[in-house]
């Protein structure tokens, strides 16, 4: 190591300019960043109108016009400088913000990066506004100016003094796209202000005065399927949950559209979108997603915002608690909207009764002796009536689907999904029949994955499957289940292993898996008796979907029908 190595490694006091810069590069990231902390102080300032304006992306200009209380000369002169902030005094404070900013490093971290003119005068006061310039973190000029109550805020020639930054830059329409984001993000848990997006001069965005439910089909343009959409809420003593979430019937490919809004901020939290994805589980097949908007409000001393710079993390406390609510809120609305026949419906059909020489019947005994087995009679080629459920069965089509008529509608049967779900709602349900394996079934595991098995192994026990820990990451099954003796061994030890924390979760995909393989199959030919007591099984259903969200049937009505053919109805 020579001299000069030494010398560079001798600790120094960063200078001003220098830290101030690091510390602007830290908070203000992108042109997004600015419109962020502008929209988080004019809603702080209580504003009901705000207007966002962008020149090339916001890497020329961004300007945020709001109605709000405004600054007086004295706070306009402080405002630019590190942690000037009226939010807090204390320490204290921290633990009860119910504001978006708090640290006071927003305008000093513009005025470090770019060129920051603010014009502000206190709404409904006499004093004039005034008008104050800052550039590189240097005052440039202030001085008393024309405008009246509220403030207008503009950060233009963003990174004019960090290249290295600018560089990094992208092309006007991403961060267009980018700051459009933000303006969403932080219009929606606001819907009793007007948010107005203006980019290059053309406006963009327009969101008025509206309902929760209506802000949210707005911005996310789901207008033309706003009847899809339903808003519930549960409250407790810390905490209120309203969720704005689509049916089943509107879905996405990704969790783009699973959002989360904690205090009115816009997070992530991993533990709250599994919850989400929990509760829509039994309505929506694998590898689809909800559409689905939560909004959080709790004590503000249970959670924390103070993390990160740009508050992009959080901690909150009570998330098991809010992580079990939301699911269960959820399930809840989706049941009770699930299926186009309801119990209403059926109510007549489930206090009849119908008596055949074969097939099989619904729930499954308890022994498992009786477990449900297809009949095939090949003697049987008629459509079978049962009057006293008012349908007929039709036939089997492609050996996949079986044909009713119901009530001048007709269904179309996955025999598959149908008997599955009923298998799966008897394991549920009915107390489990526990063997003993000849061989016990030993397996390794990673160490958080032996974590969440340790953690499951009693209620697994009481589930009828009994694993043994013998070394810190290696496991014997002892006992399972009869029925779930089926399952090949590497979906039953990737279902243990699978990071489930919540032993409910894991039972139902162990549940699930094992109806799938007693299920009769695609390809394979059902009998007329056996068909109608799938039928009146599923009749029974709240939520007519297979374990994994496929829907059951899919259902025609004779007036549907006389439309598709031109048939007067």
């Amino acid at each position: 190591m020579n001299k000069s190595d030494d010398k560079s490694r001798t600790i120094r006091i960063l200078g001003e300019d220098v830290a101030r810069r690091i510390a602007a590069g830290e908070v203000i990231e992108r042109p997004f960043s600015v419109v962020r902390e502008l929209l988080d102080n004019a809603i702080d300032a209580g504003a009901d109108e705000i207007s966002v304006y962008l020149k090339e992306g916001g890497i020329s200009s961004i300007r945020v016009v709001d109605n709000g209380l405004g600054m007086s000369a004295d706070d306009l002169k402080l405002c630019y400088c590190a942690h000037a902030t009226s939010k807090i005094q204390s320490l204290d404070d921290l633990d009860s913000l119910a504001t978006l900013g708090f640290r006071g490093e927003a305008l000093s971290s513009m005025a470090a990066c770019a060129r920051l003119e603010i014009i502000s005068a206190l709404t409904g006061s006499a004093e004039q506004a005034h008008r104050l310039v800052v550039q590189a973190g240097k005052i440039i000029s202030f001085e008393p100016y024309r405008g009246t109550g509220g403030t207008v805020a503009e950060v233009s020639h963003l990174f004019f003094n960090m290249p290295a930054r600018k560089k990094f830059l992208k092309r006007t329409s991403a961060e267009t796209g980018m700051c459009k984001t933000v303006f969403i993000d932080k219009a929606v848990p606001f819907p009793d202000v007007v948010f107005k997006l203006f980019v290059d001069g053309e406006m963009k965005i327009f969101l008025n005065r509206e309902t929760l439910k209506k802000r949210v089909t707005d911005a996310y343009h789901y207008n033309e399927h706003a009847e899809l959409f339903f808003e519930a809420s549960e409250q407790t003593g810390d905490f209120t949950l309203t969720v704005i979430g689509a049916s089943p019937a509107l879905y996405r490919k990704d969790r783009k559209h699973i959002e989360l809004f904690v205090n009115k901020r816009r997070i992530f939290e991993y533990a709250l979108v599994q919850a989400v994805e929990y509760g829509y589980r039994e309505f929506l097949p694998g590898g689809l997603f909800p559409v689905c908007f939560v909004f959080l409000e709790t004590d503000p001393g249970l959670v924390d915002f103070n993390i990160h710079p740009a508050k992009k993390e959080v901690r909150l406390k009570k998330l098991p608690f809010i992580h079990q609510t939301l699911v269960g809120l959820l399930k809840r609305i989706l049941t009770q909207q699930a299926g186009t026949v309801s119990r209403r419906q059926t109510e007549h059909a489930k206090e009849q009764t119908t008596t055949y020489s074969g097939g099989f019947t619904f729930p499954v005994s308890r022994s498992e002796a009786s477990r449900m087995e297809v009949i095939h009679d090949a003697g049987t080629s008629e459509p079978a009536e049962a009057e006293a459920y008012e349908f007929r069965y039709l036939g089997q089509l492609w050996k996949t689907f079986l044909i009713f008529d119901y009530r001048n509608t007709a269904y179309f049967l996955d025999q598959h999904a149908a008997h599955e779900r009923l298998l799966f709602d008897t394991l549920q349900h009915e107390p489990a029949a526990t063997g003993e394996l000849l061989f016990p079934l030993g397996f390794e595991a990673e160490e958080e994955e032996a974590e969440v098995i340790i953690r499951n192994m009693e209620q697994l026990k009481n589930a009828g499957i009994v694993v043994q820990k013998i070394s810190r990451t290696s496991f014997e099954i002892l006992k399972l289940p009869q029925s779930m003796q089926a399952l090949p061994e590497n979906e039953l030890i990737d279902c243990l292993k699978n990071g489930r924390a919540n032993k409910d979760e894991l039972l139902h995909e162990l549940y699930a898996q094992t109806a799938c393989r007693m299920a009769v199959k695609e390809g394979q030919e059902i009998d007329a008796l056996t068909a109608v007591e799938l039928f009146k099984g599923v009749l029974n259903l709240e939520n007519p979907r297979c374990p994994h969200g496929r829907p059951l049937y899919y259902s025609l009505t004779k007036d549907e029908l006389y439309k598709l053919t031109g048939r007067t109805v």
